[in-house]
């Protein structure tokens, strides 16, 4: 072989060394620059599972607040119930005790006006007819007069 060709195959050989140093450079670049990607990558990911571990405590901590919640609602729905309950019946007793004041008045009343008074005719009157009759869905009441005629018959 001659020199020149000699010295054109050093060339060559010289500018594949130079391009594959150049090459490893290269891949050495890469590499650091994946590695680098792949940390940041891995912090973003723990991250996240630690944003998830949080918002996951903090739901559950909210679905028991929210139980919690609806169980009291539901206990002071009950207690309202049973409240409404407890001041009809109290309601009714007062409206009975009222009712036995009136005939009791109105038993005083005739009393006191003797023979001729005007309660003592009505009753005569509306003897037969309901004096304060009940309202639909509720339970039978005894009228004013009924009361009245009772504590008479008690009386005598």
């Amino acid at each position: 072989m001659s020199e020149e060709a000699v010295e054109e195959l050093k060339q060559d050989l010289a500018r594949c060394n130079e391009l594959l140093r150049r090459q490893e450079e290269e891949l050495q670049k890469l590499h650091t620059e994946v590695n680098s990607k792949t940390e940041a990558f891995q912090a973003t990911v723990e991250i996240l599972r630690s944003e998830k571990a949080h918002l996951e405590d903090t739901l559950s901590q909210l679905r028991e607040e929210r139980d919690r919640a609806a169980a009291e609602a539901a206990a002071l729905r009950t207690q309202i119930e049973n409240a409404s309950n407890e001041e009809r019946m109290e309601n009714e007793l007062l409206r009975e005790r009222i009712s036995d004041v009136a005939a009791e008045v109105a038993r005083l009343a005739i009393n006191l006006e003797g023979e001729n008074s005007p309660i003592e005719k009505l009753l005569a009157a509306e003897d037969g007819q309901q004096n304060g009759a009940p309202q639909a869905g509720s339970e039978a009441r005894i009228s004013l007069a009924q009361r009245i005629r009772n504590m008479q018959s008690r009386a005598r």
